[in-house]
């Protein structure tokens, strides 16, 4: 993982007690939210557990929009505007995960390269940021995101298995590349895209889900190089071609 934190102890979702510390969270990352002064701060560090509801997407300021289906402990962080506008949801923010296009939003992501692994649709999680409100929108959120961790049924980071069979398709991709696993790794396992000349572009995990679709329809018509590894050994790579 490219960041570390520790956790708070939690009891949660019949998967026993998770023994931790104080949560960490990032304060330069701070620098890189467009418009900071929007975002009303209740708790300057927190984490919440939760499953990711919907696929998440980027947004016009290069932040990803995450959902957070929170576990029982938690719904009191949520508003009327999280229940009308998110489905009941948390919104989890990593920030500039993508170039934004958002005249405003340029200069705060300029020179960062995002650090946050971002979970597909289904995980079971731990978001660690600040707890604000977003009073352009009016739902509360953890924003700017320090980190994103999986959880699972056999406790944290299980050992590594064998990589089930990975199909990548289709050639070329137009607005989506899909990620089909024969099975669910069950491990922590992270994909990572870079271009041809090996600059990063995107870093994401799943574990108990066998299926990543990644949203190409903002990326340039290019040749792409993927990395899938669990820990810190590549198991696979391969390549895939946008195309539109």
């Amino acid at each position: 993982m490219k960041n570390f934190f520790v956790l708070l102890t939690i009891v949660f979702c019949g998967l026993g007690k998770l023994s931790a510390q104080t949560p960490y969270c990032d304060t330069t990352l701070w620098t890189h939210v467009y418009h900071s002064y929007r975002l009303v701060i209740h708790n300057d560090c927190m984490t919440v557990t939760g499953h990711i509801y919907g696929t998440p997407y980027s947004e016009a300021d290069g932040d990803y929009h995450i959902r957070l289906a929170v576990d029982a402990q938690f719904t009191g962080l949520l508003n009327a505007s999280n229940t009308s506008s998110e489905d009941g949801c948390l919104v989890c923010e990593p920030v500039c995960v993508v170039t934004p296009t958002q005249t405003d939003a340029i200069t705060p992501c300029a020179g960062y390269t995002n650090g946050v692994y971002l979970p597909n649709a289904g995980e079971y999680v731990a978001v660690t940021g600040p707890y604000v409100t977003d009073n352009d929108h009016g739902w509360n959120e953890l924003h700017p995101v320090t980190s994103i961790v999986i959880y699972h049924p056999a406790g944290l980071n299980p050992e590594a298995g064998p990589l089930p069979e990975l199909k990548v398709y289709p050639v070329p991709a137009s607005n989506a590349v899909h990620f089909s696993f024969a099975a669910a790794p069950h491990t922590t396992t992270y994909i990572t895209m870079y271009t041809e000349d090996g600059r990063e572009v995107g870093d994401y995990m799943l574990a108990e889900t066998s299926e990543f679709v990644l949203n190409t329809t903002f990326w340039p018509n290019a040749t792409y190089i993927y990395k899938i590894s669990q820990g810190k050994e590549t198991l696979r790579s391969g390549k895939f071609v946008v195309a539109k």
